[in-house]
């Protein structure tokens, strides 16, 4: 009844440590004057590299 065999899959690979880039397009400037939007694009950008962060910290 159960003759069929199972396929376990392979575990896979560890992600690289993503590479930090070499500006960021979307630069706020020091002036009054920034949208509501732009608190969202921040803490989008700060989570970001907190989790490239915790993965290199993982790594060493």
């Amino acid at each position: 009844m159960y003759d069929k065999p199972v396929l376990i899959p392979e575990k896979p690979k560890e992600k690289g440590i993503p590479t930090v880039p070499d500006f960021v397009r979307n630069v706020m400037g020091s002036s009054a004057g920034a949208g509501s939007g732009e608190f969202h694009v921040y803490r989008h950008l700060r989570r970001k590299e907190y989790a490239r962060a915790k993965i290199y910290e993982r790594k060493s």
